[in-house]
C-alpha cells in the first residue's frame, strides 16, 4: 500500500510541474504572437470587417459550421440595406 501511496505522490507531483510548465509555455507563446502583431511582423489574412461581411454572406464557413444545413443561415437583417452592393457582387456570375 506504501508503494502506492508512493506512486500516486510522485503523479501529483509530475502532473502540477507538467501544468506550470504548460502554463508558462502558453504564456510565452501569446506574448510572443502579440508582439509579432502589433509589430506588423505577422498579419492577419483578413481584416475584422471582412471576415464579418464574409460570415453574413455564408461566404466564409468552418469545417464544421452549418455542416448538417443545406444552406447557409439567413443573414441578419439589421444590415441588409448596407450589404445589398456587398451581396449583388458576392452572388455567381455577378460582376462587381
Amino acid at each position: 500500500m506504501e508503494k502506492f501511496v508512493n506512486l500516486m505522490q510522485f503523479v501529483i507531483r509530475l502532473m502540477t510541474h507538467l501544468n506550470v510548465g504548460a502554463a508558462l509555455g502558453m504564456v510565452a507563446w501569446i506574448a510572443w504572437s502579440g508582439w509579432q502583431l502589433s509589430t506588423g511582423q505577422l498579419r492577419p489574412m483578413y481584416r475584422a470587417a471582412e471576415v464579418k461581411t464574409l460570415v453574413q454572406l455564408g461566404q466564409h464557413r468552418s469545417p464544421n459550421a452549418w455542416s448538417l444545413e443545406a444552406t447557409p443561415p439567413a443573414s441578419p437583417t439589421c444590415h441588409d440595406g448596407a450589404m445589398d452592393g456587398l451581396r449583388a457582387a458576392a452572388e455567381p456570375g455577378a460582376t462587381p
